[in-house]
């Protein structure tokens, strides 16, 4: 095992044989110390904020280094407009809204806040989520239904596969910008509501979709009574 850890991972080890399932057995000990340097590269500690240029803490040293993982495109959480609209906020609502949406945590701002991207975006109504992620997930936990197909290539994102797993919607990946292999998996699935998703940027490989040679007639609902 020493000398190919990466062979294993936390799947292929079950619990020890004593009583107390906090005791992993002698085996995933000793996986766990030969991948201990590749487990450090995870959720480092970061020192201020999340700019292009960074400090995040390493083996007990603070090392400057460019930040590719943030989601803070335009560094506007830095922005001295962002900073002080951010304090009127905390002075009069405190740290959060306290509360989901639904329920009682939707406040005169956020309201506000959907009606002005609604107005900038020219759309009827806008939804604002916390994330992408649950984004993704309650925007397909609303759009599907259980015996619809969502056929989705196979380097879409983790959320994905989460908001069509809640709505009880069948998952169907097709080969990573494949036209042929979207055509065979819509065909195979003729009769039934239809649902293709693609990434505008996929975020695992960094590349783009092609969208030319999709099969552009296949694009579309199928309904049927319910």
């Amino acid at each position: 095992m020493t000398a190919e850890p990466f062979k294993f991972s936390t799947g292929d080890f079950y619990l020890g044989e004593g009583d107390n399932p906090l005791i992993p057995p002698k085996e995933f000990t000793a996986w766990r110390k030969d991948v201990n340097w590749a487990w450090n590269l995870y959720e480092p500690k970061l020192h201020g904020a999340a700019m292009p240029r960074i400090q995040i803490e390493s083996d007990g040293e603070l090392r400057q280094v460019i930040n590719f993982t943030s989601y803070n495109y335009l560094g506007l959480n830095k922005h001295p407009t962002t900073i002080a609209a951010a304090q009127a906020a905390l002075l009069e609502y405190g740290t959060g809204a306290c509360g989901s949406p639904i329920l009682c945590g939707m406040t005169d701002l956020h309201a506000k806040f959907e009606q002005e991207l609604s107005s900038f975006l020219g759309t009827e109504s806008t939804d604002v989520f916390t994330s992408g992620y649950i984004a993704a997930i309650a925007t397909l936990a609303g759009v599907l239904r259980r015996g619809d197909v969502a056929i989705a290539d196979s380097k879409m994102h983790m959320s994905a596969v989460e908001g069509v797993r809640l709505a009880g919607a069948k998952f169907v990946p097709f080969e990573h910008n494949d036209p042929k292999s979207l055509a065979q998996c819509l065909d195979q699935h003729k009769g039934k509501r239809r649902l293709v998703l693609l990434e505008g940027l996929y975020s695992m490989e960094g590349d783009l979709p092609r969208l030319r040679g999709l099969p552009h007639a296949h694009l579309r609902w199928e309904t049927r009574p319910h």
